[in-house]
């Protein structure tokens, strides 16, 4: 699939799966939604595919409802990404539009900063497809990921101030070394030092991660959606106030580079 701006008009373009003209669409559709949320359809075969490219685009997989009795399914992309099987028996994926997390800036009554209220925010906007770019979620991800392993690190210093010489010292220092080299290649940490183990909690909650014991920032395409039902162990509060921090350290950017004087470029 392609997005093609021409003369003033945005077009997408994808090529036609093959024998998707041969039978009706809801039947050859085995992941995903076909009328905006109201009914999901999840595969484990979908779930093989699409886990390594969810963990490389930061997407959190997460839980929906899709009956009555409460039965839920478990999706690695906005439920509005389709996936289908062609009659050539290959596994395909369709309308990827909503794969990055959203701008809260242009949702209705999403909660957005402070300083966003001051400036208008959130807006109206022509249409529902205002989302953040992979880039910024990748920039954003590395910055926090960062500030995990500095603030775990400085707690650790702190307590370890009054005996630095000591041989227990050493072995803690070696230990949060470690554990954060795991933290920042996507690894759990594992340590049974009670230091290192308070140090990533508390850098955790500094930077709002979604596990309360070490790094995890991803996102939720779905966590602001009104139109699919959330299963019950989705924390949406915790999923939404990240993507709420991404807009905002957007907006500090961007408001640095174009404040001039008390002037404000309003469209931040």
């Amino acid at each position: 699939m392609a997005i093609i701006d021409y003369r003033g008009y945005r077009v997408t373009a994808q090529s036609i799966i093959p024998g998707i003209l041969d039978k009706e669409q809801e039947q050859s559709v085995v992941y995903g939604s076909v009328d905006f949320g109201k009914t999901v359809v999840s595969s484990e075969k979908y779930h093989e595919l699409l886990e390594a490219s969810a963990k490389e685009l930061k997407l959190l997989p997460h839980e929906v409802v899709i009956d009555d009795k409460g039965n839920t399914a478990k999706l690695f992309t906005s439920y509005e990404t389709k996936g289908i099987i062609g009659n050539d028996g290959r596994h395909y994926v369709l309308d990827l539009l909503r794969t990055m997390p959203p701008d809260v800036h242009y949702l209705q009554d999403a909660e957005v900063s402070e300083k966003a209220k001051e400036l208008g925010f959130p807006r109206p906007f022509p249409h529902k497809l205002a989302t953040l770019r992979q880039e910024l979620v990748d920039i954003f991800h590395e910055a926090r990921c960062m500030q995990f392993i500095k603030l775990a690190a400085g707690h650790v210093r702190q307590q370890l101030n009054s005996n630095k010489e000591s041989q227990e010292s050493l072995d803690i220092e070696n230990e949060i070394t470690r554990a954060l080299v795991e933290v920042s290649e996507g690894r759990d940490p594992l340590t049974n030092c009670d230091i290192t183990k308070e140090a990533l909690s508390k850098a955790a909650e500094a930077v709002h991660s979604l596990r309360p014991d070490t790094f995890d920032v991803r996102f939720n395409p779905d966590c602001f959606s009104t139109t699919v039902k959330h299963a019950p162990g989705e924390d949406l509060e915790k999923q939404r106030k990240l993507v709420v921090e991404v807009r905002r350290d957007l907006r500090k950017k961007l408001g640095s580079l174009l404040h001039c004087g008390r002037v404000w470029i309003g469209f931040l």
